[in-house]
């Protein structure tokens, strides 16, 4: 069992039909592993069966949103890849599907950096509020790999394919205001601005009656939950075949050397 301590992903019910989970690391930024996989399908299985709840908020603390996998774990682990890896992809493939599951809105509230599976885990949400300096990376082509946690399907059901394939092979962070004139992103706000920003849409999802909001999205989510379902499971028989190459392996160690002790 994780501790309350070392839990990545803590769950809040600051206010009457409303949750926040927020992802906090002890040190350094926000990564997906194991634990933190295990804490957010945790915590949407158990606002999956709260009847009371309207909204839930999305957020993070540290230095960024989400960096996407921790990079020096699988450096770590080189001479097994493909079987770490398989069983990351599993455990942040259940978490996208509980997050993206769940019977009422999510709304993610990102700051900083958004990268690779944090990206990710922005789209699938329902909504994105970000602050107007935040960025969001995909990263995966750089590091030799195709995309996983569901980035193909959400990415693609917001700009369309041919938009979602440019931004994807982009080397080029994306910037908060292009994100949000494409659709990405919701509403962008100052700094400082973005937990309030966040509430505020919480609170006015909250206000309305729970079987509408519910209703309206068990209804234009019918064909999509089964899609990203399918995506999920090609999203990692690719992901997969690149972690079998030496290019893979030659990237992780190249981006873990550039990246030892110093801030993501």
């Amino acid at each position: 069992m994780v501790s309350e301590d070392d839990a990545r992903v803590h769950a809040a019910r600051p206010e009457t039909g409303v949750a926040v989970l927020t992802l906090r690391r002890k040190a350094g930024p926000n990564v997906i592993d194991g634990a933190f996989c295990e804490g957010l399908s945790s915590a949407c299985a158990s606002f999956a069966k709260d009847d009371t709840l309207h909204a839930v908020l999305l957020r993070a603390e540290g230095p960024a949103f989400c960096v996407g996998a921790d990079i020096d774990q699988m450096r770590a682990r080189l001479d097994d890849l493909p079987v770490y890896l398989s069983e990351l992809i599993d455990q942040a493939h259940a978490a996208v599907l509980a997050l993206s599951g769940l019977p009422v809105p999510v709304i993610a509230c990102v700051h900083a950096v958004a990268a690779g599976g944090g990206f990710s885990l922005a789209l699938a949400c329902d909504s994105v509020i970000a602050s107007r300096s935040a960025r969001f990376v995909v990263a995966y082509p750089q590091l030799g790999a195709t995309p996983d946690t569901g980035f193909t399907h959400s990415l693609a059901a917001r700009v369309g394919p041919h938009r979602a394939l440019e931004i994807c092979l982009s080397p080029a962070p994306l910037g908060a205001e292009l994100a949000h004139r494409l659709g990405i992103v919701s509403e962008l706000v100052d700094e400082g601005g973005l937990d309030d920003a966040g509430l505020a849409a919480a609170r006015r999802l909250a206000a309305l009656p729970r079987l509408a909001v519910a209703g309206a999205k068990a209804l234009l989510q019918a064909s999509a939950l089964p899609a990203l379902e399918e995506r999920l499971r090609r999203e990692k028989e690719w992901f997969l075949r690149c972690a079998r190459t030496e290019v893979l392996r030659e990237r992780v160690r190249a981006f873990a050397q550039r990246t030892t002790g110093a801030a993501h």
